[in-house]
């Protein structure tokens, strides 16, 4: 189950907004007509790793009118969160921290 959307950067970004805000609004209700972990899905919409920057003006406006970090920002402080949890530390390699800045 591939946790990503790819948007069309020609589609609007209202639609884009809408489509992004109604998913991640509405995670129980893809309970009753989805196969699979749901959760999975919703949760791992906003982790893909890229910068900011490459997502479509409408889901990163849906993840900031949320509250949610999304992109790699969002990937490295997953990834940090759990390698504490196992007394490890997360190592961002340098061609990361450039994007982290786009």
């Amino acid at each position: 189950q591939n946790p990503h959307m790819l948007m069309s950067p020609d589609m609007e970004e209202e639609i884009v907004f809408e489509l992004v805000s109604t998913l991640l609004n509405n995670k129980d209700d893809f309970q009753r007509y989805l196969v699979g972990d749901v959760p999975a899905f919703t949760d791992g919409l906003p982790t893909i790793i890229r910068p900011k920057s490459y997502f479509h003006p409408g889901a990163a406006r849906a993840y900031q009118a949320l509250g949610l970090d999304y992109g790699l920002n969002l990937f490295v402080a997953r990834e940090q969160q759990r390698a504490r949890q196992h007394g490890l530390e997360f190592y961002v390699p340098d061609y990361m921290q450039k994007q982290l800045a786009e």
